[in-house]
This record gives structure tokens, C-alpha cells and sequence, in this order.
């Protein structure tokens, strides 16, 4: 077994260990993708990965390309090679282009995710799964106890905390809006659903 393959299977075992195999309430699982997201940070920490692209690509199962899209990013099952495959606009700024390859990996980790909401509706079951893959990204790349650190210690300008976490100011409002108001919103709508790839 390469050193690849142990990557693919550690990674994802240690991720999906944390997902439910129950249904739960949407607060409780706002709190399970917090801790999914901390995860993901010390497996990076622990592979010595510098970004999130740099752990996500050692996964022999995930493919990840760059395209011209009429999305930000999109995502098929291609069952004969037995690989996700993540597809990213290139023309984006590269800082979406991790967010969005974060948020798509997101989905990927706890798939199916009907399984732990089994009572919503399939309209309502969507927009609560981008919310929580939003949400996903946003804390792997700006953790909410270093975002209130950083605001303790006076950086409040969306812009400078943008510079401070490497990310757009687009994804610090989100992230502070998020945790003001906890409501299920997605970050972005430009998402292919599954089928809706584009041409």
C-alpha cells in the first residue's frame, strides 16, 4: 500500500468518524462541523500540509481540476474510476478557489447528508447542507477562536482580518454574519447541484 493510499484512507476514516450516524437537530450539527472542521486542521498541521489543497490532493479518491465554469465550483461521482471529482473556476480569485474547494470536500465527507436530516424536506435539506459546508470552509480557514482573538486585539476592519487569514473580505462578513446569526445561509449560490454540472 503507497504512502498515498494510507493518505486517502486516513483522512477520510478520521473525517467521517466524526460525522453522525443518526439524525440531529440542525444546532447540534452546526457543532459536529466545527469540530469536523478542527479535525481537518490538525491533520493538515500533522502532514505538514500548508493549505487545504495541499492535503485534499494526497487523497488517491479526490481528482481536482480547474476549468472555465459558469459556476465557482462543482462536483461528480465517476464510478468506473472510483474518484470525486472537484472541478474549480479558474478565472475566480485563487483565495474562493479554496474556499469553494473546501466547501465542495465538505460535501463529499458526509455524504449522504439526507441521512442525518432525514425529516427536511429535499429544498430545505439543500440549503441547510450548503450552509453547513459553507460553514465547513469558513472555520478551516478562519477558525472562530483566532477571528476573536484578532478582534480583541482591535483588527475589526473586514479587510485587514481578510489579510490576516488569507482569505476575501466577501468570506469574513459571511463568517461573522454566520456566527451573529446562526442562520442556515449560504455564502455563495453559484454552486452546480448535482446533474447541473456546466457545459
Amino acid at each position: 500500500m503507497t504512502n498515498t493510499d494510507n493518505t486517502d484512507q486516513s483522512v477520510l476514516r478520521d473525517l467521517r468518524k466524526l460525522v453522525p450516524d443518526r439524525p440531529v437537530r440542525v444546532s447540534e450539527g452546526l457543532a459536529i462541523i466545527d469540530g469536523i472542521a478542527a479535525k481537518f486542521r490538525t491533520l493538515a498541521q500533522d502532514r505538514g500540509a500548508h493549505t487545504p489543497e495541499d492535503l485534499i490532493s494526497q487523497i488517491a479518491s479526490i481528482q481536482i481540476q480547474r476549468r472555465d465554469l459558469l459556476v465557482d465550483a462543482e462536483t461528480s461521482w465517476w464510478p468506473l474510476e472510483r474518484q470525486w471529482v472537484i472541478r474549480l473556476n479558474r478565472r475566480t480569485d485563487p483565495r474562493d478557489q479554496q474556499f469553494a474547494l473546501l466547501r465542495e470536500f465538505a460535501r463529499i465527507i458526509w455524504q449522504p447528508f439526507e441521512a442525518i436530516y432525514p425529516w427536511l424536506h429535499r429544498t430545505i435539506l439543500e440549503q441547510v447542507a450548503g450552509h453547513a459546508a459553507d460553514r465547513f470552509a469558513a472555520e478551516v480557514l478562519v477558525p472562530t477562536a483566532q477571528l476573536r482573538q484578532a478582534q480583541q486585539a482591535g483588527i475589526v476592519d473586514a479587510v485587514a482580518l481578510a489579510d490576516r487569514f488569507g482569505v476575501t473580505p466577501d468570506t469574513i462578513r459571511w463568517k461573522l454574519h454566520d456566527l451573529n446569526s446562526g442562520l442556515p445561509t449560504a455564502r455563495n449560490p453559484k454552486r452546480a447541484l448535482p446533474g447541473d454540472e456546466a457545459a
